[in-house]
């Protein structure tokens, strides 16, 4: 796999250009290789993304940065647990990734994600956040967080929003 500033390849990539390489990820029998545009790494590649393509996580975050990066991308996306398998350091820069693609384009598709790890949640807003809970009745209720007091109080004292989950305060009882 080719990384930028790897020991086997220094100077990569070339002056002028932006990034050329290529990636194996498990499911493909050969590495894919790949070329990135200069708008694309100026956005996209944030010093932490940088550091983890020398790291096993580095395909599935390259992999959600492609789907990101689709032409012509669905309407609604749906991510179930990003988190698997990643540094959690990397997880605000992906939450930030993802908020940044369905708010920054036109026709950007809405992406829903589910996620039990507060460092991602900390990356986000209350009006991001909904909770969904079963109920006694075997019913699921469904609170955005931002209607809950408590933790907007708690938010503008700037506590962290993924530290109030494991403490629940974003219970929906």
């Amino acid at each position: 796999m080719a990384a930028w500033g790897e020991p086997s390849r220094p100077g990569f990539p070339p002056e002028g250009e932006t990034g050329k390489g290529e990636i194996q990820i498990p499911c493909c029998r050969r590495p894919i290789p790949f070329a990135l545009r200069p708008e694309f790494a100026s956005s996209r590649l944030t010093p932490q993304l940088l550091t983890a393509t020398r790291k096993p996580e580095f395909p599935k975050i390259f992999a959600y940065l492609l789907l990101l990066e689709d032409p012509d991308p669905p309407p609604f996306l749906c991510i179930e647990e990003p988190e698997n398998g990643l540094y959690h350091k990397l997880l605000d820069t992906l939450a930030i990734e993802f908020r940044a693609h369905a708010t920054g384009k036109k026709n950007a598709s809405q992406i829903f994600v589910t996620t039990h790890q507060p460092y991602f949640v900390n990356a986000l807003t209350p009006e991001e956040v909904w909770v969904l809970a079963k109920g006694a009745d075997g019913f699921s209720t469904l609170q955005h967080v931002s209607e809950i007091e408590v933790v907007m109080n708690l938010v503008a004292e700037e506590l962290p929003l993924g530290g109030l989950w494991y403490s629940d305060y974003l219970d929906v009882r």
